[in-house]
């Protein structure tokens, strides 16, 4: 049986990166991905709130500016993130183990295409833009209107 630090060191998280699909736009995309993804739109409410102490074991590369919870499923809860720096990241946080998280980020094109997965060694996530589907194959469940999981 592997213990929480050796699946918490499994994690591993892909950015499925589009500036290719937005090649031949005319405008430039938005600073920040929270544009399309409405949730952002709310005030905070306290579930939107990490677990305390999450962040100083993420490590983020840019200051995380703000969260939403996007919704559970599969044993993790899910947030939408911003960072100072204009990226949108999606955080996953294994409800029943103090150290099962996983975090990734990439510029707002990302949400555009397709999405931004995140792979754990339990289940995939994504976070797509609003009315959107993700890019890659696999047996997707919708969780709400931003977050989709499938089993691995």
């Amino acid at each position: 049986m592997h213990s929480r630090r050796v699946a918490a060191a499994a994690f591993t998280a892909a950015a499925l990166l589009g500036a290719t699909a937005l090649a031949g736009c005319t405008s430039d995309p938005p600073a920040s991905g929270s544009e399309y993804v409405q949730v952002f739109a709310a005030d905070p409410s306290s579930v939107d709130a990490l677990p305390a102490g999450l962040i100083d074991r993420l490590k983020p590369a840019s200051p995380i500016d703000e969260t939403r919870h996007v919704g559970s499923a599969s044993g993790f809860d899910y947030w939408a993130a911003t960072t100072e720096n204009g990226q949108i990241c999606l955080i996953a946080n294994q409800t029943e183990a103090t150290d099962g998280y996983a975090l990734a980020c990439s510029s707002a094109a990302s949400i555009l295409a397709g999405g931004l997965e995140l792979t754990t060694h339990q289940t995939r996530a994504a976070l797509v833009a609003d009315g959107g589907e993700p890019a890659a194959d696999g047996a997707w469940e919708q969780v709400s209107e931003n977050l989709f999981v499938a089993g691995r």
